[in-house]
């Protein structure tokens, strides 16, 4: 329901927010399946890279008090079926709307390209670190798309 707005902004600005994007039930459940694999154990400390001016090159790092899963499916399914369904859902619709909204109907983005990530940030200085989610090489990443599961979220909060 929200595709047509999200690949007008993202067309427009390279970037489109929505505001309750899914029902707060849903995301609710979302959040206690992401809660549920942390109290498991089964996430792990989550890393990036960035341009380190000093090294001349692409360094990795730790980022402070964040974990993460990749969300799988398979035979990880049970850890998180409303993550996995959501994210199923959503790189099998999106790519084909933003391909007829943006490019006209080119196959500019593909639905079997695609990473699913739950990152759970932990507090006390924990963050995203503006960086890149494609440093290119054999990552045909195109498209990131974010969604907030805590309470609250607003755009100051990064």
């Amino acid at each position: 329901r929200h595709g047509p707005v999200l690949c007008e902004a993202l067309r427009s600005r390279g970037w489109g927010l929505i505001d309750d994007f899914l029902p707060r039930e849903a995301i609710a459940g979302m959040r206690a399946e992401a809660e549920g694999m942390l109290a498991r154990g089964e996430l792990r400390p989550s890393e990036s890279t960035r341009w380190d001016e000093a090294q001349g090159g692409v360094v990795r790092y730790a980022k402070k008090n964040v974990l993460y899963t990749n969300i799988e499916g398979g035979a990880r399914y049970e850890l998180a079926p409303l993550l996995t369904e959501w994210c199923v859902s959503l790189v099998s619709s999106l790519p084909a709307a933003c391909n007829q909204h943006i490019f006209g109907g080119a196959p500019a983005l593909r639905a079997d390209v695609h990473t699913n990530k739950l990152a759970v940030c932990l507090g006390d200085g924990s963050r995203y670190d503006k960086h890149y989610d494609n440093m290119g090489g054999s990552d045909l990443r195109k498209l990131t798309v974010l969604l907030y599961l805590q309470d609250e979220w607003s755009e100051q909060m990064g």
